[in-house]
């Protein structure tokens, strides 16, 4: 997959004369409010991200982490980003904040696909965080901060997806047999084998999938628990009460194969 190089740096001397640019990032707000001078600096043709260090500012990207904006900001931040009519507001955290950040979105009812996910992950070279490249996250994120010294600078630098400044490819086709929203996420077990899930309003329906056999005990405080077989396919899932604001999924087989769920209204 061929990715877009994006720079950013406290010093915007420093994003003068970069040979393979195909974005740039600046924030408006906090101490350097670099996004007003990136217009004159950039060549045509570059992409530009405004980025807001505090969840009271609107811009394309929400920085979420210690000093700045919050998890717990972010889903209010996003859906007044999306009343403005932007397309998939962007959030910038470390990796180790992803999983925590997309259960807090989720939870609000803000879907996977309808934000892009930027993660800083320092050590690893160039790539873009996810199950298959770093392994530090379950989720595969659009885009990734990987060196803040690129080119011999204080310069920051990013791998993004192709389709990180346009349109999301568009989902696979479920089976006709399922609806709803299949946007899946990797279940994360505990010690003991356990995974909470915040379940946002209005949920009907909780499916799971694996591409191999897993045995599933659902948990549903204060209704009668579910056992699954998952056999090489998503499967019909549980029902979820009305009200009903978390499950625990537990794994009841030996096996450490990924599973993962996707929740449907």
């Amino acid at each position: 997959m061929t990715t877009l190089v994006m720079y950013d740096a406290v010093n915007t001397k420093n994003l003068v004369g970069l040979p393979d640019a195909d974005a740039f990032a600046g924030y408006v707000d906090g101490a350097f409010q670099t996004f007003p001078l990136l217009s004159a600096l950039a060549p045509a043709g570059t992409h530009l991200l405004s980025i807001a260090v505090f969840a009271i500012h609107d811009a394309d990207c929400l920085d979420v982490e210690p000093l700045d904006a919050t998890n717990a900001q972010a889903p209010a931040w996003v859906k007044r980003q999306q009343a403005r009519g932007a397309h998939r507001p962007c959030i910038y955290t470390s990796v180790s904040n992803v999983g925590a950040l997309v259960a807090t979105l989720r939870a609000a009812g803000i879907a996977r696909a309808g934000v892009r996910i930027w993660s800083a992950h320092y050590g690893k070279g160039p790539h873009m965080c996810g199950p298959a490249s770093c392994g530090q996250t379950t989720i595969a994120c659009d885009g990734t901060q990987w060196d803040d010294h690129a080119h011999a600078r204080e310069l920051d630098v990013s791998h993004l997806r192709p389709d990180f400044f346009g349109p999301a490819a568009d989902p696979p086709h479920s089976p006709d047999h399922l609806t709803g929203d299949l946007d899946m996420t990797i279940l994360e077990f505990d010690d003991h084998n356990a995974c909470p899930i915040a379940l946002p309003n209005g949920v009907g329906r909780v499916r799971f999938a694996s591409n191999h056999v897993a045995k599933l005990h659902v948990d549903l405080p204060g209704h009668a628990g579910a056992d699954l077989d998952i056999d090489y396919a998503v499967t019909d899932g549980v029902n979820i009460p009305d009200g009903m604001s978390m499950i625990v999924v537990h794994r009841t087989d030996d096996g450490t194969n990924l599973v993962s769920y996707s929740i449907a209204h």
